[in-house]
């Protein structure tokens, strides 16, 4: 994925590998963070998330597909709360522009991520 941050464009890729158990966070093909998800505490479902499924009709969610957030801006979830209120400024919402969004089925290799970014300069 590439968004346009501060007028520039970069490339973030987001991995989650079940077998590890780790989720890496890249920018412009540089790991930047990780996170442990042996960390969380047993029987925690975020342990064992597979196979789930987009269900905008369980009323609270709009039908609009949206990173980053639970819920489209044609719905009122959250909208009580400063972070979930689309028109706060200060809610910290991307308001930036995607493009070329990839959805992987598998989690990519730091070589994978790195050749990507190399060849999309």
């Amino acid at each position: 994925m590439r968004a346009q941050m501060a007028e520039k464009w970069a490339q973030l890729v987001i991995t989650y590998d079940a077998a590890t158990k780790l989720h890496n966070l890249y920018l412009n093909g540089v790991l930047i963070e990780t996170d442990d998800f042996h960390l969380w505490p047993d029987g925690d479902k975020v342990q064992s998330a597979t196979d789930l499924v987009f269900n905008a009709l369980s009323g609270q969610i709009g039908p609009n597909f949206v990173l980053g957030f639970a819920s489209d801006p044609s719905t009122i979830f959250w909208a009580d709360t400063d972070f979930g209120n689309y028109a706060n400024p200060d809610a910290n919402h991307f308001k930036g522009m995607l493009d070329d969004v990839k959805i992987w089925h598998r989690a990519l290799t730091d070589t994978e991520i790195t050749l990507m970014y190399n060849s999309e300069k």
